[in-house]
């Protein structure tokens, strides 16, 4: 598996998409959706860091601990982008 961790977590007719390697938060009400708002919004960070004369993504931080912890302990969802990132439903 190549490409980022992805924690998604379904909450009040919601899923949350948190990053690991690069803390970023997106949510939405399909799944489809999901994915869709997760890579604009690295495509963006990416775009605005390039425009800075940073690396890309390079301004963003990796999640705080015990979002890995929650990753370590969600089950694999299997979603059409899965070849660039692996997404985890959390428990």
């Amino acid at each position: 598996m190549n490409g980022f961790k992805i924690l998604v977590i379904e909450r009040d007719g919601y899923f949350v998409a948190q990053s690991l390697e690069k803390h970023v938060v997106v949510q939405a009400r399909t799944l489809e959706d999901l994915q869709m708002y997760f890579i604009d919004t690295l495509m963006t960070y990416a775009f605005l860091d390039e425009l800075a004369d940073v690396p890309p993504l390079s301004s963003l931080e990796p999640a705080p601990p015990e979002v890995w912890e929650q990753w370590n302990a969600a089950n694999p969802l299997v979603l059409p982008s899965a070849d660039k990132y692996d997404f985890r439903l959390a428990a």
